[in-house]
């Protein structure tokens, strides 16, 4: 078994390394395959070059072309063995005729198991539009397999929360509480992708935003995401991947999150306007899980919550929505306050992800259904909130 190049490499040899590996030119094409090799199929060695490319801020934009098209031609080429073989089929106990890909679930796990880590550990990498469609077609498939599991509070995974495809969102909502909570030290390793998450939010969705620039510099951080990483007309979403990553946080990585040095003090006032805002399909209301953040970011504060807003102006917020009066009136309507919303119907088997992200939140202490966030807003006004 050869050595890792990469991995084994120390101090300036990895810079070393790395400057000629971007010139191309100086490598021999064995050297270059094999570096190439090393970065596939070792997360060591890809860490190790994530580190090094960081103290080289000059070959950045070289860099992103030469990982974008060396990932390209990993997924292209699993995504076309995993195909079908057509001459390769069983018959089903039903009649219905499968194809058999040439190779098995496993394979194509070990084949894309680095690049995919990778991805997640330098999101950045998602902003291209093509890699961004095989990492989504990737995670698709091993869903289908069950089979790619995750081990690191890798950034990736908390931005793929917002992502408009409803599989990779549902994996990446697995994915997290599988990892627990994200602690004060997490929350700083994460902070970046947080910070373009939650820029979205102080844009207003659901809009378009055709005088903005989105596209990726990879001269410079990433500060936004790309149109592509989530559902520009689809706010709840969006806020509902909002609401399961408040989820995710300890009380430390909220402290931190709004009164933290660089604190996300425009949030609360976000999720007040959001609550304001009016959609004309009950599919797309916003309303529900923006509510649920509101809770959930209460619950974890407590009284330092009001610090941040006047409660006067949350409570006025809440019970003037239009999806908070029809709520109220239906409960008023009944003889007990034990109705639960429901959404629409979907097949018992699929677990949609809002019931991933309401179930992951009635595990928290105190955090309560939508349905319970009316109860309490009947008894607020009754309380002195500033005490």
């Amino acid at each position: 078994m050869s050595t890792c190049r990469w991995c084994t490499s120390f101090g300036d040899d990895v810079a070393k390394l790395l400057q000629r590996y971007c010139a191309g030119s100086w490598l021999a094409e064995d050297e270059e395959k094999a570096l190439n090799d090393d970065l596939d199929k070792c997360l060591e060695c890809v860490v190790v070059y994530h580190r090094a490319k960081e103290e080289l801020p000059g070959l950045h934009r070289r860099l992103w072309e030469l990982e974008t098209s060396r990932l390209l031609d990993l997924f292209s080429h699993a995504a076309k063995d995993a195909e079908p073989a057509k001459d390769l089929s069983y018959i089903e106990e039903d009649g219905r005729e499968i194809g058999v890909s040439h190779i098995s679930p496993a394979v194509y796990e070990d084949r894309l198991g680095v690049p995919l880590s990778e991805v997640l550990k330098y999101p950045y990498l998602l902003a291209s539009p093509e890699l961004s469609e095989m990492c989504v077609e990737a995670i698709c498939k091993m869903e289908e397999y069950n089979s790619f599991r995750v081990c690191c509070k890798d950034p990736g995974i908390y931005l793929l929360l917002v992502h408009p495809n409803e599989t990779v969102r549902r994996w990446a909502i697995g994915a997290a509480r599988s990892l627990g909570k994200v602690d004060r030290d997490d929350f700083y390793d994460l902070q970046d992708i947080f910070s373009c998450m939650f820029y979205i939010v102080e844009l207003r969705i659901p809009q378009n935003f055709p005088d903005m620039d989105t596209s990726y510099d990879p001269t410079t951080k990433m500060t936004l995401l790309q149109p592509h990483l989530y559902d520009s007309k689809n706010s709840k979403n969006y806020w509902l991947g909002i609401c399961m990553l408040l989820t995710q946080l300890d009380a430390q990585a909220m402290d931190s999150l709004f009164l933290g040095p660089d604190k996300q003090a425009n949030i609360l006032l976000c999720i007040l306007n959001a609550l304001k805002d009016e959609e004309p399909s009950n599919e797309m209301d916003p309303f529900w899980p923006v509510l649920q953040c509101f809770m959930v970011i209460l619950d974890c504060l407590g009284s330092r919550f009001w610090g941040q807003i006047e409660p006067s102006q949350a409570f006025q917020a809440i019970s003037q929505s239009p999806s908070y009066s029809a709520e109220l009136e239906s409960v008023r309507q009944q003889t007990m306050i034990s109705r639960i919303k429901t959404e629409t119907t979907y097949d018992d088997d699929m677990v949609t992800c809002s019931q991933m992200v309401y179930d992951s939140n009635t595990k928290v202490s105190k955090v309560m259904t939508p349905i319970c966030c009316i109860c309490v807003l009947l008894v607020v006004p009754k309380l002195d909130l500033l005490d």
